[in-house]
Order: structure tokens, then C-alpha cells, then sequence
């Protein structure tokens, strides 16, 4: 398989986040919002018609150990999430997809061994990902 990237060259690009409410019938989800008195939400950081997001599910490439994922746009692949809305975070400073979607699913802080609920999770991983590309 080549490369799809082949020609990407650093550049600005639009930067938003899609966040999604979890699923309200969830014991799970009910439990997690009575003991901590907020409700629950799961977000990704959408990058050129891609949504890129972190949790201890499967991960990109061949190292499966990764917690980083693509997927289409305001289609979570977190079981019954449901789309709430899209923030637009802005431009970023120019980088090269390729690169950035290497790095962070190779960084150790974003493999699935690493998620924790309360303390690295896929909020932690879109603030990292949009400051690190100069977008809050």
C-alpha cells in the first residue's frame, strides 16, 4: 500500500473539535454523572475532513497499542455517543498531516495502556492536540 500522504507538504489548516454527549440509558454513563455531578461527554479534534480522538479502544497503523483513532467527521466510534456540536477552533500554525498523526499515536502519553478516565482521556488528548498546533 503506498503512501497517502505522499504529498503533504506543512501547511495551515482548520482546526475544530466535534464533542458528543454519552449515552444517558448507560448504568455506566448514569453512575459516572451521580458520583461526579457533571454529565459525560467524549470529544475529537477534526483535521482536513478527518476526526482523530484517544481512548483505551483500538488505535491507527500496526502498533495497535496506541489509544489514537480516525474516524469520519460526527461518527463516534464510541458506542452511543451522539453528536452535540462543532466548535471551530481555528488555523493552525503549518504542519505536515503525516507527521503529526506518526508522533502523537506513537507518543507515549497516548497509548490505550495510558487512558485513565479521570486523568488522561480524549479531553486531556484534544487540548494537547490543539495547543500543540496553536489553536487554544
Amino acid at each position: 500500500m503506498g503512501n497517502l500522504f505522499s504529498s503533504d507538504p506543512p501547511r495551515a489548516r482548520r482546526i475544530k473539535i466535534n464533542v458528543y454527549r454519552l449515552n444517558t440509558d448507560s448504568r455506566l454513563v448514569q453512575t459516572a454523572e451521580a458520583m461526579f455531578g457533571a454529565k459525560m461527554y467524549h470529544s475529537g479534534v477534526e483535521i482536513d475532513g478527518v476526526e482523530y480522538a484517544f481512548g483505551a479502544g483500538g488505535g491507527l497503523g500496526p502498533r495497535r497499542a496506541t489509544g489514537v483513532w480516525a474516524q469520519p467527521p460526527r461518527k463516534p466510534m464510541v458506542v452511543g455517543a451522539k453528536f452535540a456540536k462543532t466548535i471551530v477552533m481555528g488555523l493552525s500554525a503549518p504542519f505536515s498531516l503525516e507527521e503529526f498523526v506518526r508522533e502523537v499515536s506513537a507518543a507515549p502519553e497516548w497509548q490505550r495502556s495510558e487512558y485513565d478516565m479521570l486523568t488522561r482521556n480524549c479531553h486531556h488528548f484534544t487540548a494537547a492536540v490543539c495547543a500543540r498546533l496553536g489553536v487554544g
